[in-house]
């Protein structure tokens, strides 16, 4: 029995119980004892009604029965509850049972008295009813099955007292008729008088704690109902927050950090953390970058992880973050630099609610199923940064990115570390040759690593020991020689050069040897570096036979492609498929386990065991197939040519993509059946509902024609198409397709853009060939005609089906998607299939919806289909001579403005002032964008005005040609009173006298609000467009700024004066011409401490070669006349010699120290001539400029301007 169970007997109280039932059957006899004992609800009714029977002469049956049944009904009923609830019916029950039988048996002798007696049992059966409903609500509340338990009790006292006045009648000497009425009035009166008041007060407390059990059920419902609404709301927000994360990106990188983390071998990747420039990184109180630089294969992909890892307790704090994102050659989307930052953005956030105006700005991208562009990702990036205190930030490979990535994430990199309320810490890696990356990531914010041999010598020697103890111990290399061992240890390591992957392939080579002597013969030959070990491995492959090597050059092509990582079993599939194929051979499959397949290519390829996908060993494997320009002798006689070409592949694949998907085998287990005409009315009903039915069956004919009752009803009877393919549709039946066909699920998500690169192959030229005719017929019968039952075309997905009405013309959902998607490929197979008017026919359709085609191609970025697109709606197709009605009016025109992202801008800039300038519209054009132009500027949209001028719409031949703004607009800028269009408008102003101009002009036309706002920010805006004119070696823009009086010598960015920006850009020509300043102060620092001479260190400048020796002369001349800066500390506190020193820059240490010496010379010396004349490093033409003897009044009579005495000198 339970605790629950035991409570409740404990809270009905069983001596009184005992009590009333031992009152009963005291003075009953043996039968009438029987009676009570074998009491049921069956017999107990079965002797009433034979009472009844007796005496239905004198009173009505039913009116008993009606009277009697709510009491026996509750008594039942509350019998039944104490026996589920707490096992008390042996105490309860049977009593309750047994006294009213006997009752019932004992007044069946005294006819009237008999119906009197059931009138008192139904007064009291009246109120029983509503217990059982107590009884039915709360089952669970033990104070009310107490409270019931006392006024059933009632029962039995009276059953009790009623035993008695008819025990005492029967036994009596005197005759009923004499004595009735007096006990029976007795009787009645106690019942009336006690009885019942006992019971209306049981039932007062019943009602009372059926009152307190309401309230408690009621507050745990309450409490019920909020926890589930907390849960529901926090599971809601939960998906939420991971449906906004992941329009940012959906890269899974924690189980790359993870697989990474695994791969270190143990006992290595811990030189790095004691190298002093890591550790100056580490501990440097500022916002910096590491960078480590090294070959391929060094490892540095799993030093970055494993340095990550072990910097991960230092930032166990709430407001502190560790991100990383490896760039994966394997994984094309990893490669998009708007990804990585994304990705980046993504991690920062999941560790912090989304700030709202974040949130607002995914969700907008979000409900516009567009990609984040890297500008809103960037700055995103930096608002979530500001979120923490201290983050570190990890970025692997970024020499893998694409080459304009590389230059773009170098100023991501210096915005992250410019954030100035959180600590950023980046650590990043590339190959030691990419000079370009190399060269931007220099400066006092910036350190550095390059892997030597010295460095990963112990890492090496522990790896190849490790390794080849592993593989002897488990059989794999089988030595006789006890020294030979030490051999291949010595030999991998002096032979490694610091690649680990160079040792993993000599020893799978080494294991294949039978003997020492072969394996002798291998370390004797062993391959000076990686490339030479892939041709190897190539020509090892070739000589094994041609099928194998077929099949190896098979799963070269299918890594190179994907889109995604393919597993063993869709890589085992694809190699066995042919263009000329009908259905899938699965006899053609590859045999053997995951191992021997991986094998067959000669471990260029490996197996990731956590997800079962295949990459190339390195991302060097890669290159060396595919862009590789100077091949190894060996490989020239193979039957291919090598090295491959991308394109060439890519369309190969495509092919392959397509003729799988016309295999016989989907025929009919992927292709729906064609919809069929039936006739309405029950033919209909009967129809569907015997083609649902296994009529053969008992039921299935029973319910055929149950339902054919149904189709009486007169409906119409017109024909109507209905389609059978969704009801017949089974996912269970798909997941066992993709179970038998391994590739299916693959080809179904990537095959346009497999496609794609064929279609540009095959269907580009107009002579095409046998192979391409039949390429492109089975394009468009995959394309026009072919349907399946699992979503095949991306274009008809659910989204794209709730866009569509009855209504739209044919091909819409198709063309909608090839405008999200920049699908040109598409876009020309649709306008060769059916000509130029359907694709004018959907644009117009859209521009009647209100969905500008142009503009939908603007907001999904897709610059490809935009230029045609624009084309159409010129007409240059010259079909119409007329204006296409999708041609862009100035609504359109504005949206595109607001809408166009940084890698749409060139298109649209081109296609408008193709518009402007040569379109026959062209007048119209420039009317309506120079009207546009104005709007904007009256609404004070800055990014509108910004578009509008950078596209040329103020040029004019009246504003000086290339001027982009003229008077009229400057007026009416000013006019506008908006502040934003003013800033904006100055942006493109040419120097700061023009800006100065526009001041005077804003003064004496009475718009002094607008003048007060420019006098804030020209100088400023001066300066910091010295500081991008700098940075982007811009001369025309440097000299104007000049002549305009910027002043060189202030700090207007974090990164120091004119000087120390000309340092950092290594721009000879401007470094030249700021030295030639005789009011230059040298000494102004940037944010961190770091003067121009500190930069020179980092960067290790050969300032002696720079500009034919101006640079030196330059630099030479100014620190002899202000020699603090060789002196001078950053805020790590250090010289400029000592941050060259430990930078290892040798050239540049060189140089300092020479002016260190030469310094001291002169300070020891009263002839500065002859100190100078003498100069090892000084060439002919210094020492000219110092001999020279000019007067200068700063100096005094007869001193240079370097304050030395001119007469002394000589």
């Amino acid at each position: 029995m339970t605790s629950s169970a035991t409570e409740s007997q404990s809270l009905i109280a069983a001596q009184p119980w005992e009590t009333a039932k031992a009152r009963f059957l005291d003075g009953l006899s043996e039968s009438e004892r029987f009676l009570f004992n074998s009491a049921t609800l069956e017999n107990l009714f079965y002797q009433s009604s034979g009472t009844f029977e007796r005496f239905k002469n004198d009173s009505k049956l039913w009116r008993i029965q009606l009277k009697l049944q709510p009491l026996l009904d509750a008594v039942e009923e509350y019998g039944r509850a104490l026996d589920v609830f707490s096992n008390t019916s042996s105490l309860v029950l049977g009593p309750l049972w047994g006294s009213l039988r006997v009752v019932i048996q004992l007044a069946r002798g005294f006819g009237r008295y008999f119906e009197r007696l059931m009138d008192i049992f139904a007064q009291i059966g009246d109120n029983l009813p509503r217990y059982r409903v107590y009884e039915r609500l709360f089952p669970q509340h033990d104070r009310l099955l107490a409270a019931l338990a006392n006024a059933y009790l009632d029962i039995i006292i009276v059953c009790v007292d009623a035993k008695e006045l008819f025990g005492k009648a029967k036994q009596s000497s005197v005759t009923w008729a004499v004595i009735g009425k007096v006990l029976w009035r007795t009787f009645e009166k106690k019942f009336f008088d006690e009885q019942l008041a006992q019971f209306q007060r049981h039932q007062a407390l019943i009602e009372k704690e059926a009152g307190l059990s309401h309230m408690i059920e009621a507050k745990q419902s309450r409490e019920l109902s909020k926890a589930s609404q907390a849960a529901q709301e926090k599971s809601r927000r939960y998906a939420r927050r991971r449906q906004l994360l992941s329009v940012l990106s959906t890269v899974d990188y924690a189980a790359q950090h993870q697989r990474l983390r695994h791969t270190r071998h143990p006992g290595t990747c811990n030189w790095l953390l004691r190298a002093e420039p890591f550790q100056s990184w580490l501990h440097e109180e500022h916002s910096s970058c590491f960078a480590l630089y090294g070959i391929p294969g060094s490892g540095k992909t799993v030093l970055l992880a494993s340095i990550a890892e072990e910097l991960t307790p230092l930032l166990d704090e709430p407001h502190a973050c560790l991100c990383y994102f490896y760039c994966d050659y394997a994984d094309p989307q990893s490669l998009d630099l708007a990804v990585l930052v994304g990705t980046l953005v993504r991690q920062l956030l999941a560790k912090v609610e989304i700030p709202r105006d974040v949130e607002a700005q995914i969700t907008t991208m979000c409900e516009q199923g567009i990609t984040p562009p890297l500008h809103a990702v960037l700055d995103m990036l930096e608002r979530v940064l500001k979120l923490y205190s201290t983050v570190l930030i990890v970025v692997d490979g970024i020499d893998e990115l694409p080459r304009e990535s590389q230059f773009a994430i170098v100023p991501a990199i210096n915005s992250m570390l410019s954030v100035d309320t959180t600590l950023v810490k980046v650590l990043t890696s590339c190959r030691g040759e990419e000079n370009d990356i190399r060269r931007a990531l220099r400066g006092p914010k910036f350190y550095h690593v390059e892997i030597l041999d010295s460095d990963l010598s112990h890492d090496i020697r522990v790896f190849v020991k490790d390794q080849v103890d592993e593989r002897v111990k488990d059989g794999r290399l089988v030595l006789r020689s006890p020294g030979l061992k030490e051999e291949i240890i010595n030999a991998l390591s002096v032979g490694a050069k610091d690649m680990f992957l160079w040792v993993r392939f000599q020893l799978e080579d080494i294991c294949e040897a039978v003997n020492d002597h072969q394996i002798r013969q291998t370390l004797f030959n062993l391959p000076k570096d990686l490339n030479e070990t892939y041709a190897r491995i190539l020509k090892k492959i070739y000589k094994t036979g041609k099928n194998r090597f077929d099949i190896a050059l098979r799963m070269i092509k299918w890594i190179r492609c994907a889109h995604r990582p393919m597993t063993i079993e869709e890589l085992r599939e694809a190699v066995s498929l042919d263009c000329d194929q009908a259905r899938m051979d699965f006899d053609k499959l590859p045999s053997g386990d995951s191992l021997r397949l991986i094998q067959m290519c000669g471990n260029l390829a490996v197996l990731n065991r956590d997800d079962n996908t295949v990459r190339f060993a390195h991302h060097t494997v890669q290159q060396f197939l595919f862009d590789n320009d100077q091949w190894p002798s060996q490989v020239f006689d193979f039957p291919v040519n090598l090295p491959l070409s991308t394109c060439v592949t890519e369309a190969e694949i495509g092919e392959l993509c397509l003729t799988y998907l016309t295999f016989s085998d989907f025929e009919t287990q992927v292709v729906k059946r064609e919809t069929v005409t039936i006739p309405t009315g029950s033919d209909l009903l009967n129809t569907f509902v015997y083609s649902q039915m296994p009529t053969a069956s008992t039921w299935g004919k029973w319910a055929a024609s149950a339902i054919s009752g149904w189709t009486e009803v007169s409906v119409d009877s017109r024909p109507v198409m209905l389609d059978m393919t969704s009801m017949k549709r089974t996912r269970p039946a798909l997941r066992g397709m993709y179970d038998k066909f391994k590739l299916l699920e693959y080809i179904t998500h990537n095959w346009t853009m497999h496609v794609a690169p064929a279609i540009k192959l095959r269907g580009s030229s107009s002579d095409m060939t046998v192979q391409s005719k039949k390429f492109i017929s089975k394009l468009e019968d995959v394309i026009f005609r072919r349907q399946f039952l699992i979503d095949i075309k991306p274009w008809e997905s659910q989204t794209y089906r709730d866009e569509l009405s009855d209504s739209d013309p044919q091909h819409l959902d198709l063309f909608r998607w090839i405008i999200d998607e920049d699908a040109i490929e598409f876009l020309n197979v649709l306008q060769r299939t059916y000509e130029q008017p359907l694709i004018q026919e959907l644009c117009e359709h859209e521009v009647r919806s209100g969905r500008h085609p142009i503009l939908r191609a603007v907001k999904a970025g897709a610059s490809r289909v935009f230029t045609a697109l624009i084309l159409i709606a010129l007409d240059e197709f010259g079909i119409s001579g007329k204006k296409m009605a999708t041609y862009p009016g100035p609504e359109t025109l504005a949206l595109i403005c607001d809408h166009c992202s940084d890698s749409m801008f060139n298109s649209v800039r081109a296609l408008l002032e193709h518009i402007v300038n040569q379109s026959r519209w062209g007048s119209e054009a420039r009317d309506g964008l120079y009207a546009l132009l104005k709007d904007a500027i009256d609404d004070g949209n800055a990014r509108r005005i910004r578009f509008l001028i950078e596209l040329g719409v103020c040029k004019n031949s009246t504003a000086g040609g290339d001027y982009p703004v003229t008077s009229e607009l400057i007026e009416f800028v000013l006019s506008s009173k908006q502040a934003a269009s003013l800033l904006t408008l100055i942006s493109f102003l040419n120097g700061e006298l023009e800006i100065q101009e526009l001041f005077q002009t804003a003064v004496q036309n009475g718009h002094r609000d607008m003048a007060e706002i420019m006098l804030s920010h020209t100088q400023k805006w001066a300066g910091l467009r010295l500081a991008e004119a700098i940075e982007n070696h811009d001369r025309d823009s440097f000299d104007q700024l000049i002549a305009a009086g910027t002043n060189v010598n202030k700090a207007w960015s974090l990164d120091g004066p004119a000087l120390c920006l000309a340092v950092q850009a290594v721009s000879e020509p401007f470094l030249a011409k700021i030295l030639t300043f005789d009011d230059l102060q040298i000494d102004v620092c940037d944010a961190q401490g770091n003067n121009f001479l500190h930069y020179v260190a980092v960067l290790d400048l050969d300032v002696a070669s720079m500009n034919g020796g101006d640079v030196e002369d330059g630099i030479a001349r100014h620190v002899l006349y202000n020699p603090g800066v060789l002196h001078a500390l950053n805020k790590n506190g250090r010289t400029p010699l000592q941050v060259a020193e430990s930078q290892r820059a040798y050239v540049a240490t060189q140089f300092i120290s020479g002016l260190h010496n030469e310094q001291a010379a002169v300070e020891d010396s009263s002839n500065t001539y002859e100190v100078l004349a003498h100069s090892p490093w000084m060439n002919p033409k210094t020492r000219k400029i110092l001999s020279e003897g000019l007067d200068d009044s700063r100096n005094g009579p007869g001193r240079n301007k370097f304050g030395y005495d001119v007469h002394a000198q000589q």
